[in-house]
């Protein structure tokens, strides 16, 4: 009886511990990621805005398919970091809109890529995110198109600025959304206020849309209303702050185009403006800190230039932004204090000419006066260099074409002691 006792006890046990271990396995299999669960939920948050159908990002990310189907490069681009594309380093600066995935999210990807990119069950997608053909703003008060498609010339850099009706009365621009259609050839734009009425003709003497110039608007007495580059997302001001826009003044869309391996396509880009209800306190204004006189020596991977520029009196930063061209690698734009002290307010390690950006602080920041605003930018002008337009590598200085290079901190701003209240109509 014993010996049979005991041999029934050894099955019960072998049985117990293999359904044990199925359970262990099953539980095991079940947190797997999969793309219906876990995988388009983290796409969702971070990546959709871009990646998907009419979006800036090259496939779409929104269903199995595409998504599995480029799971392995997925996974290399979020382990690197160069997805999504957020630019600012951590702990330099408190933006809005941070793009930056957890180091448990990117841990997902990679492990739903590595066990083959199961799809899981359709049962638990969640509902597909939706996104409005209208502006991401919501419907602008103007929307300003240019009037008929602009070729730029292949293979070339040109400056090309659109004139837009005078304003009808004084307006206040609390939030501005700008809209390239030639992704491919549109490196950047620039909205300008014209108060004088210039551009109207110089755009006369142009023919064709819009009017051609070498640097700048053509003119000197302009203010600005914003800029565009790409990575940059629209946003709406701080509360009770926005741009002046005096009655009978001319909106002016610059288009830089520039040379994308020979490609031709007509462009109609445009800008909408959002005006302000609520009452005005302070007026935003722009600043740039940039440098002009340098030259980047033909093969030198590390070439450093730098500018500065000391405040007046004191102002809240509300943006922040840096540029440089295709030989830009690292760009920093700090605060240099009376006392010596430093304080970041934008860095960017790993600088891409094809994703920049206007940063908003989640807070303004307060910088006294007398405190110097300083940028610092590196360049790699060797044939180490992918990006280097020349091969072999040639001197680079300063130009505003894609093939030249520049060194700028942007920023916006309102100044302390400038207080207004202002009850637009």
């Amino acid at each position: 009886m014993k010996k049979r006792f005991l041999i029934t006890s050894i099955a019960l046990t072998l049985a117990f511990s293999s359904t044990a271990a199925t359970a262990v396995r099953r539980r095991a299999i079940n947190r797997l990621p999969t793309f219906s669960r876990e995988v388009v939920r983290i796409f969702q948050q971070n990546c959709q805005s871009c990646h998907r159908a009419g979006g800036a990002g090259p496939f779409p990310l929104t269903h199995y398919g595409p998504a599995a189907a480029l799971a392995a490069s997925i996974a290399e681009m979020v382990t690197t970091r160069q997805m999504p594309p957020w630019k600012p380093a951590e702990g330099c600066g408190d933006f809005m809109g941070t793009r930056r995935l957890t180091q448990s999210e990117i841990d997902t990807i990679v492990e739903w890529a590595r066990i083959g990119a199961p799809e899981g069950s359709r049962a638990e997608l969640p509902p597909q995110r939706t996104f409005s053909s209208d502006p991401s703003l919501g419907k602008p008060d103007v929307r300003m198109t240019v009037e008929s498609p602009y070729t730029a010339p292949a293979r070339s850099d040109s400056l090309r600025s659109f004139v837009f009706p005078p304003s009808d009365k004084t307006r206040y621009v609390s939030a501005i959304d700008f809209h390239p259609t030639a992704r491919e050839v549109v490196h950047h734009m620039i909205a300008y206020i014209d108060y004088t009425g210039i551009s109207a003709t110089l755009d006369a003497a142009d023919p064709g849309p819009g009017y051609t110039t070498a640097s700048g608007p053509g003119f000197t007495d302009y203010g600005l209303l914003g800029s565009w580059f790409p990575g940059a997302d629209p946003f709406r001001f701080a509360e009770g702050v926005a741009v002046e826009l005096p009655a009978g003044a001319r909106v002016v869309l610059q288009v830089h185009y520039h040379d994308h391996h020979g490609h031709v396509e007509p462009d109609q880009s445009g800008v909408s403006l959002y005006f302000s209800r609520a009452p005005v306190t302070k007026l935003l204004r722009f600043l740039t800190v940039d440098n002009h006189e340098f030259t980047i020596p033909a093969g030198d991977p590390a070439f450093t230039v730098d500018s500065t520029w000391t405040l007046p009196k004191g102002i809240q930063a509300h943006t922040v932004g840096l540029h440089s061209h295709r030989l830009g690698r690292r760009m920093r734009f700090e605060t240099v204090a009376i006392d010596g002290s430093r304080e970041c307010l934008l860095q960017i390690d790993r600088y891409d000419w094809k994703w920049q950006g206007m940063y908003r602080y989640n807070q303004p920041r307060a910088i006294p006066g007398g405190t110097t605003l300083r940028v610092e930018a590196t360049y790699d002008n060797s044939s180490a260099n992918p990006e280097n337009p020349n091969n072999p590598p040639k001197d680079v200085a300063w130009g505003e074409w894609a093939f030249s290079e520049m060194c700028v901190a942007y920023m916006a701003f309102t100044w302390d002691d400038e207080n207004v209240f202002i009850v637009p109509e």
